[in-house]
């Protein structure tokens, strides 16, 4: 009772407080009018003043969230802060967006406020997908000084749709806060994430909670990082039960599992039975593919087969949409729709084939702990072997059998079967991004460096460089092959093996740049298509881990002909860095023959690690650092004294 009684008296004094600090909508406090910048973000174009949301029930235990947000544009580069998306679910009707209702207060010279509505015909809705959609506006007459607010309400047709509370956004945020009422059949669990340095107000009890951040840094997309969602500075909340009583008595508690869903998806009309249903036209590629000596040939001529019939219309689904039979009469589908047909004729074809829920690394981390479909934005076929397990997407026109999707790697998957499911982590220890580049190099008497290249991209090198190739062929060559700091024609480009999947993708051509001189020096660089052009490690803090995706190999050979006038004044040193269990290595030799006046270069570059945590951030900025240090030296040429 005592403890009911303090936590009563708590978010009394706390209630109080916030009504002080900020007065009703439209009515913003002092400091708010006359504040200039972010104290903790000095360079901040805008700055969430307060964002503040109230969840609890109504009729029908539906679950109601009333926000309140307030923004402050504090420069001009800020006003992008204006245009607001508010994302619900319209799939079958689950949540409306209702009381929208937001106003642009400006500050005019003499102190007074001057208010402008937006106005209905303003306020539009799109489709995102099949599950989403957004509310879209921007405000009105806005300018640096400008204070936007709004205000709206979310009516969600139960608890099941409540969603992880962010305190952080895109640009800094001041306070944020929210308080959570639950009814009283269900019960759940909370995890906040958040930097050790940053603190977080938590006031529980029982059936209900307050949360609360101050200060929080805006969270920029930082360069090899997961899911902007996965990083973000918050609260994950989950049902994790669900209380029901007949009579006086008997209660009956219900709690979602990985088994309730591995059963309810087999079982479900548009998913279990589509693995088993009966596609037309295709029993005879099926008696075809019987015929194959081994697993992995049937393997592949499945999926090369269901990716050159079908067309994915860029939807997402888990189970199929119109039904495997009709999707394959139409040509196109959804990923559920050809995901399942895969499934189906590698099943025909007698294979022990399995549907993979997978989120794709932009759809952010599956958490084992919460059994939820929703975390999930994709299925795939699993087919397991004795000694390995292909992971297949026949939406993807370009990975091959072999590989697993590159957004795929390092992240949690669902493997549905007859009996009780399995979590499994993707990964792969084996194929890398592997370049390898040759480079013939001659310095000539006009003041050019003519050079010949060949680029052999393999694995996920070959399947990156094959899907920018096919999608725009001139983006790809000014893209890849057009040095950061170098002006240069390619001539003679030809591409070799682009029809073969399990060879290297082959890049030949030449090119000419002019050489850096200075009266008798001229300045060789090395750097060229090693992939490190610009680092990508500069800053000095990080909120997020560091996904590079797969194992990466970058080995260049270059052969640089001198001219017989010149001599070698600098050569850059041979050197070896590595990080601790040799997670990366860079490792450079360099060697002048005097004989035949040619230098040879080697670079090798390997990573044998693809994810680094937070932690280990200052160690990657550093060898960084380092490397960009090292690719940066040239080779120094002298002309020989003409006596």
């Amino acid at each position: 009772m005592k403890k009911n009684i303090l936590f009563f008296i708590l978010i009394l004094l706390y209630t109080f407080s916030v009504a002080q600090d900020y007065p009703d909508f439209g009515m913003p406090g002092k400091e708010e009018i006359e504040m200039k910048e972010c104290m903790f973000e000095k360079e901040a174009g805008a700055v969430v003043l307060i964002h503040e949301a109230f969840s609890y029930p109504e009729d029908n235990f539906q679950l109601i969230t009333t926000h309140h947000i307030r923004i402050k544009i504090l420069k001009q580069s800020g006003t992008k802060a204006a245009n607001i998306s508010i994302p619900y679910f319209r799939k079958n009707d689950f949540e409306r967006i209702s009381q929208l209702e937001a106003i642009t207060i400006n500050i005019a010279d003499d102190g007074t406020l001057t208010k402008q509505k937006v106005g209905k015909k303003s306020i539009y809705t799109t489709k995102v997908n099949e599950r989403f959609g957004e509310i879209n506006f921007a405000f009105p007459s806005v300018k640096a000084g400008s204070i936007l607010e709004y205000q709206f309400k979310s009516t969600m047709k139960n608890y099941y749709g409540l969603r992880d509370w962010h305190f952080q956004q895109d640009i800094p945020v001041m306070i944020s806060r929210y308080h959570l009422k639950m009814i009283p059949n269900k019960s759940f669990t909370y995890r906040i994430n958040k930097r050790p340095d940053l603190e977080a107000t938590v006031l529980p009890e029982q059936g209900k909670i307050f949360f609360e951040m101050r200060n929080i840094p805006a969270i920029a997309s930082e360069p090899f990082m997961d899911a902007k969602e996965d990083n973000i500075q918050g609260v994950n909340l989950q049902i994790n039960g669900y209380n029901s009583r007949w009579g006086s008595n008997i209660a009956i508690v219900f709690q979602p599992s990985w088994v309730w869903i591995n059963t309810g998806l087999l079982i479900r009309e548009n998913f279990g039975p589509q693995i088993l249903a009966d596609i037309s036209g295709t029993n005879d590629f099926i008696r075809e593919v019987k015929l194959l000596k081994s697993s992995e040939e049937k393997i592949i001529k499945i999926y090369n087969y269901v990716k050159s019939k079908m067309i994915w219309n860029n939807f997402y689904s888990i189970g199929s949409i119109d039904g495997v039979n009709n999707a394959w009469k139409k040509g196109t589908g959804t990923t559920g729709d050809i995901n399942l047909i895969l499934i189906n004729l590698l099943n025909n074809a007698d294979l022990n084939v399995f549907p993979l829920l997978v989120s794709e690394r932009e759809n952010g981390k599956v958490d084992p702990t919460y059994p939820y479909i929703d975390q999930f934005n994709k299925m795939i076929a699993c087919v397991i072997l004795e000694k390995k397990k292909y992971f297949l997407d026949a939406t993807d026109k370009y990975t091959p059998a072999n590989l697993i999707p590159g957004n795929l790697l390092n992240t949690t998957g669902f493997l549905i079967d007859r009996i009780i499911g399995e979590l499994i982590f993707i990964s792969s220890d084996s194929i890398q991004h592997k370049e390898d580049i040759g480079l013939k190099m001659q310095v000539t008497d006009d003041g050019f460096l003519k050079t010949k290249v060949e680029i052999k991209s393999t694995d996920y090198a070959r399947v990156e460089k094959e899907r920018k190739y096919n999608t725009d062929k001139e983006k790809f060559k000014e893209k890849y092959f057009k040095a950061e700091n170098y002006t240069f024609t390619v001539d003679s480009f030809v591409i070799e093996n682009a029809s073969y999947d399990s060879l290297p993708l082959i890049q030949k051509f030449d090119f000419n740049i002019p050489v850096s001189t200075t009266a008798d020096y001229k300045f060789i660089p090395l750097n060229f298509f090693s992939g490190f052009d610009k680092n990508p490690f500069l800053g000095d803090n990080r909120f997020s881990s560091i996904n590079f995706g797969y194992k990466q190999s970058v080995n260049v050979n270059a052969v640089i002909s001198v001219p017989e006038n010149y001599q070698v004044d600098g050569l850059p040193k041979t050197v070896r860095l590595n990080l601790p269990n040799d997670d990366i290595i860079f490792d450079r030799q360099t060697v002048f023959n005097k004989e035949n006046n040619t230098i040879y270069y080697n670079l090798k570059i390997q990573f044998n690690k693809s994810l680094f945590g937070v932690d280990q951030y200052s160690l990657i900025k550093d060898i960084y650092k380092k490397i960009f240090n090292l690719l940066d030296e040239k080779v120094v040429l002298k002309m020989k004294d003409k006596n």
